[in-house]
């Protein structure tokens, strides 16, 4: 069945499908090209997903009167080797950065400070999470191991943001149109709980305009007459 572009706006459905192909595309060509943990925070992001993936919900207070935890001693290795592009443009990633980052591979645990999402809630890391805990059973590197985070995180985030854009009803054009822009993409394929933070924000304010439109007029309440 075909469905003309003037019908789209009365389509939550095929909205939905389309944001479906163009945010899947637009999650998987970000997580393979993005250089590792440039996204935003992303180097603290994936240090908390990690604590989670070890099966640590809280942080904990560190040595030096910070906040963090344990996590594998690998991470800040890897990081370290792209440390020097950010807030660097003009600066590219060379082959020879990506094949140091290969050879680092999960080593053991040791106490590190990432005050700025420590105090984030687990729960939104748990895409992530699974990703680095089957990188790390794989024996996979750290930056193979954060695309596959990336891909996981991605791939939910665009799944529930589908289904917000699914049942927004006559909000779905611009539910549709606020997913598609880069800054939603981009964070939705990032080690981060901002992209699952993203869609369940589409989620509840589909629900909101639901809630709206199924309501009850003032006038039909059992105490508008006593008003």
């Amino acid at each position: 069945m075909s469905v003309c572009l003037r019908d789209l706006p009365g389509r939550p459905d095929v909205l939905a499908a389309l944001f479906c192909v163009y945010g899947l595309l637009a999650v998987l060509g970000i997580a393979l090209l993005m250089p590792p943990f440039q996204a935003a925070d992303e180097l603290a992001q994936f240090e908390r997903a990690d604590q989670l993936s070890l099966g640590v919900l809280v942080a904990t207070q560190t040595n030096d009167a910070s906040s963090g935890g344990r996590i594998d001693r690998a991470i800040a290795e890897a990081g370290t080797i792209f440390d020097w592009l950010r807030f660097h443009p003009e600066r590219k990633v060379a082959r020879s950065m990506l094949e140091s980052a290969r050879s680092v591979r999960w080593s053991g645990q040791e106490e590190k400070s990432f005050p700025n999402t420590a105090i984030y809630p687990p729960f939104l890391y748990g895409p992530s999470a699974i990703g680095i805990a089957t990188g790390r059973l794989l024996h996979w590197s750290i930056p193979d191991t954060l695309i596959l985070a990336r891909l996981i995180s991605g791939l939910a985030s665009v799944a529930v943001a589908a289904c917000a854009i699914r049942y927004a009803g006559h909000a779905a054009p611009f539910l549709f149109t606020l997913l598609c822009l880069p800054m939603p993409l981009a964070l939705f394929a990032a080690t981060s709980q901002d992209g699952p933070m993203i869609a369940l924000a589409a989620v509840g304010s589909a629900a909101l305009l639901m809630s709206a439109k199924t309501g009850e007029e003032p006038s039909s309440r059992p105490c508008a007459s006593a008003w």
